[in-house]
């Protein structure tokens, strides 16, 4: 993603899979968990709310206070990192003012 720096993006942990949450065209949620190493990951089933969705990928191992983690929404995506405020990016990639 271009805008958002490479300073961020090196600062990601590199062991820890990389959590989506995506609300689909549906309206439902789901989510991945994206190996960082190129491996084949885990999804969840559909669910109405994100609530459900994140409390499902708990129980798979995410942990929202301490992974890094995205949400995308109606072409907008939501950068959550540990102990920093959310990132907000344009469909671009380029940061929300």
């Amino acid at each position: 993603m271009a805008g958002l720096g490479h300073g961020y993006w090196s600062a990601m942990p590199t062991a820890k899979p990389e959590w989506v949450f995506t609300r689909t065209a549906n309206r439902t949620w789901a989510w991945r968990a994206i190996p960082r190493n190129g491996g084949i990951g885990d999804t969840g089933d559909a669910f109405s709310h994100l609530d459900a969705a994140t409390a499902d990928a708990v129980k798979k191992g995410f942990d929202p206070f301490a992974q890094y983690w995205i949400v995308r929404l109606d072409g907008n995506t939501i950068h959550y990192r540990p102990r920093q405020p959310p990132l907000y990016a344009n469909s671009d990639g380029t940061p929300k003012n």
